[in-house]
């Protein structure tokens, strides 16, 4: 019967050289495979006697050396090894950062309408965390948020990099929920108890304090997130901007530490961008945006004090105030005021606290 399986079908028929030489890609060079992951490496580190690995895999690898009493071996020649020492092979990640840039290029055309729709299936998925329990949990179990962020980098794919910013911000608004806050240690006895300082718990995340994971609480901390976010605030398609600084906003929420979110965007080099954001005023929702987030990064008084010697910073949110809506109008004037540009501007918001 025509279409039935009858076990005719060679699965060689198709090789790998064919489907590659049919979608223009460059063939999978054995040098960027991990022995061990069998895939193609992110992080390759080589080992004393030359051999490469993927970071991860051989650090996991050590870990069951050491956890079963045997002394370090190479998986591959299975011979003692004098230092777990791991140095990263620049040569190589920079060689396979160019292939792979190369393929998703040529590869685009074929697979980038399959990559979208997928990406918006499973960017739905965000949007009703708070109300579904099994569209959290199906997101951790299947690492959805590294999925978006490694999607951020899919360069000529504006879509795919606007959704899964998108998702992002979703994802990154329930790490307050999901962060685990554990208990204080219990205090040692001591004689003047009421001049002794509590307990530090080491390891929380600065910005949600607690503990947080890419996988599990969808922290933008995790996995390099903040650093392709900011690496999208220049991005020549605005909707992809857009996106992009409503997802480091959540880092600027009232739920979470806001000094320390400042402090993760400085050192992510995000303040700058954030700036031309607001002095280009490309969009209506990018000048709503990055006022508000200009106001939460000027409540640091050293960059409050820097940014107040910059006069264009002060024209853009004089104009913002100016002719924005009712609520920008209100965070303009309270950025203004923080770099001394706007001492007694109006009365009219004086109820603000």
């Amino acid at each position: 019967m025509a279409g039935s399986w009858d076990g005719s079908y060679d699965q060689g028929s198709q090789s790998e050289e064919s489907f590659h030489e049919k979608y223009h890609l460059e063939p999978i060079y054995e040098a960027f495979v991990c022995p061990l992951t069998k895939q193609v490496m992110k992080d390759p580190v080589t080992l004393e006697n030359g051999q490469t690995f993927e970071r991860q895999a051989i650090e996991n690898w050590f870990k069951e050396c050491r956890d079963s009493g045997r002394r370090p071996i190479c998986p591959l020649t299975l011979k003692e090894l004098s230092t777990t020492e791991l140095n990263p092979s620049i040569a190589l990640w920079n060689t396979i950062e160019e292939w792979t840039a190369r393929n998703e290029t040529r590869g685009s055309r074929y697979v980038a309408p399959y990559i979208e729709g997928l990406t918006r299936v499973l960017a739905r998925l965000t949007y009703v965390l708070a109300e579904e329990r099994e569209a959290t949990t199906f997101a951790q179990e299947h690492s959805l948020a590294m999925i978006f962020v490694d999607h951020l980098r899919m360069n000529g794919l504006d879509n795919v990099q606007m959704v899964s910013a998108a998702a992002l911000e979703n994802l990154s608004r329930e790490s307050k929920r999901l962060t685990v806050v554990p208990d204080p240690p219990e205090p040692g006895f001591c004689l003047f108890s009421c001049f002794s300082k509590p307990p530090l718990i080491t390891g929380l995340c600065p910005v949600h304090q607690g503990m947080c994971s890419l996988k599990e609480t969808f922290c933008l901390l995790e996995g390099k997130a903040v650093g392709k976010l900011v690496g999208c605030l220049d991005h020549e398609n605005v909707k992809v901007v857009e996106a992009a600084l409503a997802a480091l906003c959540t880092l600027l929420d009232d739920e979470v530490d806001i000094e320390q979110g400042v402090n993760v965007l400085c050192e992510a080099d995000g303040i700058k961008p954030i700036l031309e954001i607001l002095l280009e005023n490309r969009s209506e929702v990018l000048r709503k945006r990055s006022v508000w987030a200009v106001e939460r990064i000027l409540r640091s008084e050293d960059i409050a004090f820097e940014v107040s010697g910059n006069q264009n910073v002060g024209t853009a949110l004089v104009e913002a105030y100016r002719h924005g809506d009712y609520r920008t109008k209100q965070v303009a004037e309270l950025a203004l005021k923080k770099i001394d540009k706007l001492p007694n501007f109006s009365g009219i918001f004086q109820k603000m606290g």
